[in-house]
C-alpha cells in the first residue's frame, strides 16, 4: 500500500520533529535553570547580608535605638496632644477660619457694589471692608445688608467714609469724574491687619 521511500519519509519526519521538540525543551530548561541558579545566589547574598547586619547590632543596641524612638514618639504624642487641648480650649484664637463670613459677604451682593479688600484680625477685633459703587445711594442698603448677616452680627463697624476719587488730571472736566465712589467700613478703631 505505502511504498518503502514513502514509510521512510514519514520516520524521517516524526524523527525531525522529536528531534526539534527535544532541543526546544532542553533551552527552556537550560533558561529555568540559569534563573533558578541566579534566584538561589540572590538568597544566600540577602541571608548573608541580614546575618551580618543582625549581627552588627547588638540587643542591647537594639533595645536603645528602640527607646530613644519611643521617647521621640511620646515626645511628639505630648506636643499634638497640648495643641489639640489649646485648639479645643480656644486658645489659638478663631480656630475655625474666616470661610463663613467671606461666603456671608459673597451672598450679600447688590448690582453696582462690589468688594475691593476685606481686613480680619481676630486677636484684635477689627475688621476693614472696602469697596466701590457705581451711585453713592447704593451703599446704604448694601450696608442694611451687612447688619443683617448672621455671620457679621458680633462685628460692630464704627467707622464708614465714603468718597468720590479725584480725576487723573487736575484739568479734566467735570464729566470725566470717576464713575464709582469708593467706601471705607472699618471698626475697632482702624483698619484690621491681615
Amino acid at each position: 500500500m505505502f511504498s518503502a521511500v514513502a514509510i521512510l519519509q514519514a520516520i524521517g519526519l516524526v524523527v525531525l520533529g522529536v528531534a526539534v521538540f527535544y532541543f526546544y525543551l532542553s533551552a527552556q530548561t537550560s533558561q529555568l535553570e540559569a534563573r533558578a541558579l541566579e534566584s538561589g545566589r540572590q538568597l544566600k547574598e540577602e541571608l548573608e547580608r541580614l546575618k551580618a547586619s543582625s549581627a552588627q547590632e547588638a540587643p542591647e543596641v537594639r533595645a536603645k535605638l528602640l527607646a530613644e524612638r519611643r521617647k521621640k514618639l511620646e515626645s511628639a504624642y505630648a506636643e499634638r496632644t497640648q495643641a489639640l487641648e489649646a485648639m479645643d480650649k480656644g486658645v489659638l484664637g478663631r480656630t475655625e477660619g474666616y470661610s463663613s463670613v467671606l461666603r456671608a459677604l459673597a451672598r450679600l451682593s447688590v448690582d453696582g457694589v462690589w468688594l475691593t479688600r476685606v481686613r480680619l484680625s481676630d486677636e484684635q477685633g477689627e475688621a476693614s471692608i472696602a469697596g466701590r459703587a457705581t451711585r453713592p445711594e447704593l451703599v446704604p442698603p448694601y450696608l442694611e445688608r451687612l447688619r443683617r448677616e448672621e455671620r457679621l452680627r458680633g462685628q460692630d463697624f464704627s467707622t464708614l467714609e465714603i468718597t468720590r476719587p479725584a480725576p487723573a488730571q487736575a484739568s479734566a472736566a467735570p464729566a470725566a469724574q470717576a464713575r464709582f465712589v469708593e467706601f471705607v467700613l472699618s471698626s475697632g478703631g482702624g483698619e484690621a491687619k491681615k
